[in-house]
């Protein structure tokens, strides 16, 4: 039995906190998002600042969790292992939702700024003083064009979220006549995972608009003593990787019901020489992934890369040999 509690903080990057001094302005010839109720004016341009807030914080998280591992007394070579854990994450670094409206007005007013005086341009303008931002926004400080919004798009720390899940793997090894033979059976179970997008705002669940909330593992492997050379060890692997499929929420830019599980099977060789001399500590191997070149399922949605539940370079083919001195 066993359980754990911590604490941790992961500062923003040096890239991250630089950003301020290289923060861009740019002005678009269109309405990123209208307030609901609003008809912009139109032509309106957005004007919207980018690079990263003057004071980022670390990102905190509180975590814990309890588990067990035990090997099965009625079956030689079984090991299971079972672990709850919980996260909560705290000021996540992220940006506000600019092409969001309902989120963007009602939990990141300050992100945000209607029917901009030429004052509040110039304000936003300064913040990009070294990347030409005020030389930017000059042709809309009288007004024509419209300026309609002022976006800020900076990195800044933003939302919390909690997530809690179990993981549990089941290993099964065995000796033999000819070697030996394995198999394992791992899965990450997501129980919840809510969002707060601001510190106003309430916790919404992901899972209602749609996430994976099982990805697994399973494999069984070979290994053959003796093949071609005495003491020498080939091993041959085959693993499913699985992602299950969900629901998703209808929507006029998301067209379709549900996303579809993805699976994936590789293949891995070995062939361990452990001979003498230069066959000393040398091995081949031969790494097939995704065998049957199966493509991710495509998530329909307006924007984003088109798929939410895997990811894939195709089938590849990779072989190496290795030589330990």
């Amino acid at each position: 039995m066993r359980g754990n509690w911590g604490t941790s903080f992961n500062a923003p990057t040096p890239v991250d906190q630089l950003g301020s001094l290289r923060n861009t302005i740019g002005a678009y010839p269109f309405v990123a998002a209208a307030k609901p109720g609003d008809t912009p004016p139109a032509g309106a341009y957005t004007i919207a600042l980018m690079g990263s807030g003057n004071d980022l914080q670390p990102q905190e998280a509180d975590t814990w969790s309890v588990g067990a591992d035990f090997e099965v007394p009625f079956v030689e070579g079984l090991n299971v292992s079972v672990t709850y854990y919980n996260i909560f994450f705290k000021g996540t670094l992220n940006r506000a939702p600019v092409f969001n409206a309902q989120q963007l007005f009602d939990y990141y007013p300050d992100f945000v700024v209607l029917n901009p005086t030429a004052e509040q341009i110039s304000e936003y303008a300064g913040y990009a003083a070294s990347t030409g931002g005020p030389a930017i926004v000059e042709p809309y400080l009288d007004g024509s064009p419209v300026v309609y919004q002022l976006l800020d798009y900076r990195l800044s720390n933003l939302g919390n979220s909690k997530l809690d899940g179990l993981d549990i793997s089941m290993m099964y090894s065995r000796k033999t006549g000819f070697g030996g033979f394995d198999a394992r059976i791992s899965g990450n179970f997501y129980l919840s995972r809510d969002t707060q997008l601001s510190d106003t705002a309430p916790f919404t669940d992901d899972y209602e608009t749609g996430s994976s909330q099982f990805r697994g593992l399973a494999a069984i492997g070979v290994d053959v003593n003796g093949v071609f050379r005495e003491n020498s060890v080939f091993r041959v692997e085959a693993r499913l990787q699985h992602s299950a499929g969900y629901d998703v929420l209808r929507t006029a830019a998301l067209p379709q019901d549900k996303l579809d599980d993805f699976n994936v099977v590789d293949l891995y060789f070995r062939y361990d020489f452990n001979g003498t001399g230069y066959l000393e500590e040398m091995s081949l191997s031969l790494n097939v992934k995704n065998v049957l070149d199966e493509e991710p399922p495509v998530l329909r949605a307006t924007g984003g890369n088109g798929y939410d539940n895997g990811f894939t370079l195709g089938r590849q083919i990779i072989m190496g040999i290795s030589k330990r001195f």
